[in-house]
């Protein structure tokens, strides 16, 4: 069952429990990604009016969030930056809570994209499941030897 979850704008006060989650994906330690690095950029996305920074809580707990730049693709297409769920949280329906929030606001009028690392399997079928096709990949875009894949999500047809 999944859990019940509210959804809220990030605040100063999230930033200790959403870093410390976040990095400890493996794949973010593949990036050289560190809390030091994380949270200037997490901090950044509070106050940015063209962000979207949500968090996904259970009973007062933040266990997930989504930050996503409005313009962020080719200055008119939305870009979902980041998404990241509470290791005890994963695969109970959170990251789809917080994908189908943004596609709710943010889909229409150009679709939405994302950058999805190549190993990074078990995302990628993830976005592939919500409808996101792979339009391209981006050889050690972000780290050497780690190959970004760009999806889209094109918005419905009337």
């Amino acid at each position: 069952m999944a859990p019940t979850l509210t959804l809220r704008p990030a605040t100063p006060a999230d930033l200790d429990t959403l870093v410390a989650f976040t990095v400890s994906y493996p794949l973010f330690r593949d990036h050289g990604m560190t809390a030091a690095r994380l949270r200037p950029q997490l901090e950044a996305g509070i106050s940015d009016a063209g962000v979207h920074f949500v968090v996904a809580e259970e009973n007062g707990t933040p266990i997930g969030f989504a930050y996503f730049v409005k313009t962020g693709a080719f200055a008119r297409s939305g870009y979902l930056k980041l998404i990241a769920v509470d290791a005890a949280a994963r695969s109970k329906g959170v990251g789809r809570f917080l994908l189908e929030a943004l596609e709710r606001n943010f889909l229409r009028p150009n679709g939405l994209f994302l950058l999805c690392t190549h190993t990074n399997v078990e995302a990628r079928e993830f976005y592939e499941r919500a409808g996101y096709r792979q339009v391209g990949e981006i050889p050690d875009y972000l780290t050497p030897g780690l190959h970004e894949v760009l999806y889209h999500k094109p918005p419905p047809k009337p």
